[in-house]
């Protein structure tokens, strides 16, 4: 069995276009979700969400043996400046890992009949988008696709992880990219009841483990880790960022959109990282949760944390992300991943941003508003997602 290592990271997101960037970010408590501004949002009944600036981002050019419609390739223009923070000195038989998310869907081809004016689908088929990214990248290894909702990105890393581990492979790049910021995406989680509708608080609305929180906002994001064996680093001569020393995933096997609401699955996902690490619960430090800021969501996930860690699962430190960037689907728990090595890059936990009134029903340590300093060895990050797909991955100090 090999060590396994994540070294680099690439990342785009609403408030970051680095790694780097994503840290300076958390630190200094900088949301990127803002007010849509992409299309006029009026008639929705969510007008928030975090929105990536492209014109910040570089566009393929011809040259770049990328295949671009006329039409706007958000997910395309995303995964492609994240990718390239990371791919170059990489063998050329690296493989890839990556999710794909939903299709971005034109709600005016469902009102207009002109297929040639208003394609349904005006993307490129995400079935053939991480190979096309692969290819323009100059990249010639295997690429497999991660489909598992918003826990996928996160299962693409555990796939990668238990493949070097077990010598199958040397050095993968897995991660995910997603981005539903268009009116019939936006609309689909509305029907769901999953999305705040308190746009008189503009970013604030979203608000992970408050007894006031509303619901969840949507985000953007695409987010790769360079995932290697201790062999590999060496031979590279890289830095580690962080080994991953854990993974364990289940399905609830409960309800199509609800989560079980006694946390079973969760708990079970836990349960077999913290098994396979060879660790007990008590040596973890630190918890990045899903923390989607919706009532089902965080009620369970207290319970699934209360199932593994028992009395403890009221002090051990735990924060969401999601107020920073919303929450970015397939790619969150890649984008997530990457954000909570924080820990061991600056030695604070990203604080949960607009925390303010705990909920009798949720009593754990919720890192509040403030970066919190903290020096532990060992986290976990948790992702779950609709259909009852749960994953946890444990993380460790290099050093």
């Amino acid at each position: 069995m090999q060590r396994v290592f994540i070294t680099a990271a690439g990342v785009i997101c609403p408030c970051a276009f680095s790694m780097s960037e994503l840290f300076d970010s958390i630190e200094n408590r900088k949301s990127g979700i803002r007010a849509i501004s992409r299309f006029d949002s009026s008639r929705l009944a969510t007008r928030f969400a975090g929105e990536i600036d492209f014109e910040k981002l570089v566009k393929p050019q011809n040259d770049d043996n990328l295949f671009v419609s006329s039409h706007f390739e958000a997910k395309l223009l995303i995964a492609w400046n994240a990718l390239r923070q990371i791919t170059g000195g990489l063998p050329g038989n690296t493989s890839l890992i990556s999710t794909v998310g939903l299709e971005r869907v034109d709600e005016k081809a469902l009102v207009q009949n002109d297929p040639g004016k208003f394609p349904v689908c005006p993307e490129i088929p995400l079935v053939l988008l991480p190979g096309i990214l692969w290819k323009s990248l100059g990249c010639s290894g295997s690429v497999y696709i991660q489909a598992a909702a918003c826990s996928a990105s996160l299962i693409a890393i555990g796939t990668a992880y238990r493949q070097i581990k077990a010598a199958n492979a040397d050095l993968i790049v897995a991660g995910g990219v997603d981005s539903l910021i268009f009116p019939f995406g936006i609309n689909s989680f509305n029907s769901l009841s999953a999305l705040s509708e308190r746009n008189d608080l503009g970013a604030a609305a979203i608000a992970p483990f408050d007894k006031n929180r509303s619901g969840t906002l949507l985000g953007e994001a695409g987010a790769y880790l360079v995932i290697e064996s201790e062999k590999s680093a060496i031979e590279r001569n890289v830095r580690p960022i962080a080994e991953i020393i854990g993974f364990g995933a289940s399905m609830d096997a409960y309800h199509p959109v609800k989560p079980r609401p006694d946390g079973d699955g969760p708990a079970r996902a836990m349960f077999s990282a913290i098994s396979d690490a060879n660790v007990s619960a008590d040596q973890i430090g630190y918890v990045n949760a899903h923390g989607t800021g919706t009532s089902h969501n965080d009620i369970m996930e207290f319970k699934a944390l209360e199932k593994v860690f028992g009395n403890r699962s009221r002090e051990i430190p735990v924060s969401s992300l999601k107020p920073y960037f919303g929450h970015t689907l397939t790619a969150s728990g890649a984008l997530e991943t990457v954000a909570s090595c924080i820990v061991f890059e600056r030695g604070i936990i990203p604080p949960t941003l607009n925390f303010q009134t705990p909920d009798p029903e949720i009593p754990i340590n919720c890192v509040s508003n403030l970066p919190q300093k903290l020096f532990t060895d060992i986290i976990m990050k948790n992702s779950y997602s609709l259909g009852g797909q749960n994953a946890s991955i444990i993380l460790k100090r290099v050093g």
